[in-house]
């Protein structure tokens, strides 16, 4: 009898991860919820007209209502988000959430546009007369950059 309800008990409580340096979280689905729901409060800080915040903002809202609608089932979970197991998963929101801040520090969304101010003289050689008494020539381009 015993044997039969040893399977079931080990999936109840579970002591390891099985991956090195992972350790198992006590709760974690609201921990995984709360991470979702700071990621979207987050977000607010880029426009939104951004792509990366649309992306994400989208991706966590599915994955917050896989949570929510999950009844506190941990492998429904683990099977809908398809990321390994919740602790995984769990790093992967910890992951976004702390790339959203940077997102928003490094003002990635932010366009970039050059324009390029060309030379009268678009090939500039330059020769050099090396210590040797041999002579380098080099070739640039006459581009320069300036950010708009």
């Amino acid at each position: 009898m015993f044997r039969l309800t040893r399977p079931l008990f080990s999936q109840v409580l579970k002591t390891t991860t099985g991956i090195t340096g992972l350790k198992v979280h006590p709760n974690p689905l609201p921990e995984l919820k709360k991470t979702y729901q700071s990621t979207l409060t987050a977000l607010s800080t880029i426009p939104e007209t951004s792509v990366y915040r649309q992306g994400v903002e989208a991706l966590t809202q599915h994955k917050l209502k896989i949570v929510e609608g999950a009844n506190g089932d941990i492998q429904a979970v683990e099977k809908q988000l398809d990321e390994g197991q919740i602790e995984e998963s769990i790093n992967i929101a910890q992951d976004e959430l702390n790339l959203v801040s940077k997102m928003a520090e490094w003002k990635a969304y932010v366009y970039l546009c050059f324009n390029t101010l060309v030379t009268s003289n678009p090939l500039n050689l330059h020769s050099q007369v090396g210590t040797a008494g041999r002579e380098a020539r080099t070739w640039s381009m006459g581009i320069l950059w300036q950010s708009c």
